[in-house]
């Protein structure tokens, strides 16, 4: 049986969600939005932000139904079947390193932007 101290509490479940949510990518992206929806990212992170406080509750809904460890995995495997939730967990890995794939080039033109001496290298750092 595992310790209480070894789980993951509302607070903390709650800081990791925020810091996912938040991220870097609000530094980063925010002066995108702002470029090419002007006035109207404000709107488009309203938008986002219920998407994503609706995403949360459905999460944690699954996670009190499911209180098991992988939920990526075990949620749709619970509902639809082993097919499926192997498809989607493999799914969230690939996802995932499509996201550090693209985070890391952004980080070397954002290097290379703000230090111009080190435009030759931004593919180094991506890599």
């Amino acid at each position: 049986m595992r310790k209480n101290s070894e789980k993951l509490g509302l607070l903390g479940s709650v800081g990791v969600l925020v810091g996912c949510c938040i991220g870097s990518a609000i530094f980063s992206i925010s002066g995108m939005t702002i470029y090419y929806a002007g006035p109207a990212a404000i709107l488009s992170w309203i938008i986002a932000g219920l998407i994503q406080g609706t995403y949360s509750i459905e999460v944690a809904e699954l996670s009190a139904r499911y209180p098991r460890s992988g939920g990526v995995y075990v949620f749709p495997r619970k509902t639809l079947g082993k097919f499926y939730g192997f498809i989607a967990g493999w799914g969230y890995v690939i996802a995932n390193f499509i996201a550090v794939a693209f985070s890391a080039i952004y980080i070397g033109r954002y290097l290379s932007a703000s230090f111009p001496s080190l435009a030759p290298y931004s593919s180094l750092f991506a890599v």
